[in-house]
């Protein structure tokens, strides 16, 4: 008995991908089983090689990094916090410094363990040593391989050329093997998503802040300090990439392909195709101040925005040199 498997090698993607027929001959016969054995193995390799790349933030994001000079702030609050939830360094210098880990992290990187399908990448604003710093100690804390992160990306990895942060399509040149259908970028500033080509695979979630958003570390009220201890974001985002994997390997190899570089995670279509709509928002992103008597007719386009100056003017996204050197700071602390 003879069997041939035609395989080809997919340069776009660099993996098999199964696209030719089962050849057999046995007297011009082959039993049923073994062929729907053959099948099954054809399948189960298609599936194998389909994964999705989940690029995330880290500050804010992952974690919240605490510099010395608000190490009492942290002090005043530390008993309230897990003691597997942080970790505590001190430099050559002798100063200390906090790196606060977001809750169920722990959880959520079992998974990407376990799991290959899931495969998980940084993208910071900060340094590329400040990425390296944080992956490392990620690792460390939860037992994770070396390896478990595809890279680990900083400042320098922004092409100030296209003016675009975070671009997505510099990963997809990078790594082919990814590409609108099988990448989402997880980031608390709507600014690294707000652009063409991370707007819909962009996953916008809420700032892990115990501290604060901002720059300067400060006490939260106990309303919002304790929303902040009891995070779930990650369940909601382990959720969401349990749905895409159901929808990447629900496709059968020609749509896939057809698929790849074109539909996007997060279009439309594909939140409703994967029952994601419950975290479908709609968000006003430019607004115009107009002298205005009553209401006036609204439209789905001119919306009222109540108490707008309550809100903070930064949206987020591009930080200045400042702040990059300021973050530079804190690798050196890691270090």
């Amino acid at each position: 008995m003879s069997i041939l498997i035609c395989i080809k090698i997919h340069t776009r993607t660099s993996i098999f991908d199964i696209f030719g027929v089962v050849l057999y001959r046995i007297n011009h016969r082959i039993s049923i089983n073994i062929y729907i054995l053959i099948l099954y193995i054809i399948l189960y390799i298609i599936l194998m090689t389909r994964k999705l790349l989940i690029v995330f933030d880290i500050d804010e994001t992952l974690i919240q990094y605490i510099p010395n000079k608000y190490v009492d702030l942290w002090e005043s609050k530390k008993s309230l916090f897990p003691t597997d939830s942080y970790i505590e360094e001190t430099n050559s210098e002798g100063k200390k410094t906090v790196i606060i880990f977001r809750p169920k992290l722990r959880q959520m990187m079992q998974l990407f363990k376990d799991d290959p399908f899931f495969v998980p990448a940084l993208w910071t604003y900060s340094e590329r040593d400040y990425s390296n710093a944080i992956a490392n100690v990620i690792i460390d804390h939860f037992q994770l391989p070396q390896d478990i992160f595809l890279f680990r990306y900083g400042a320098e990895d922004i092409d100030e050329g296209t003016g675009i942060p975070k671009d997505l399509e510099q990963i997809y040149q990078n790594f082919p093997q990814f590409n609108k259908f099988n990448t989402i970028l997880v980031d608390d500033r709507y600014g690294n998503i707000n652009n063409e080509s991370n707007i819909n695979n962009g996953l916008c979630i809420q700032p892990f802040a115990p501290f604060g958003p901002e720059k300067v570390r400060e006490n939260l009220p106990p309303k919002e300090f304790d929303k902040q201890l009891k995070d779930n974001i990650f369940e909601s985002v382990i959720k969401i990439a349990q749905q895409i994997k159901k929808d990447i390997k629900g496709c059968d190899d020609e749509d896939y392909d057809a698929a790849f570089s074109t539909e996007s995670v997060f279009s439309e279509k594909r939140v409703k195709r994967m029952k994601l709509d419950v975290f479908y928002q709609t968000f006003a992103v430019k607004f115009t101040q107009v002298v205005s008597i009553g209401t006036p007719f609204l439209t789905n386009k001119f919306i009222l925005i109540e108490n707008y100056d309550k809100y903070p003017k930064k949206m987020g996204g591009r930080k200045t040199q400042k702040n990059k050197k300021n973050k530079n700071k804190r690798t050196n602390k890691l270090q």
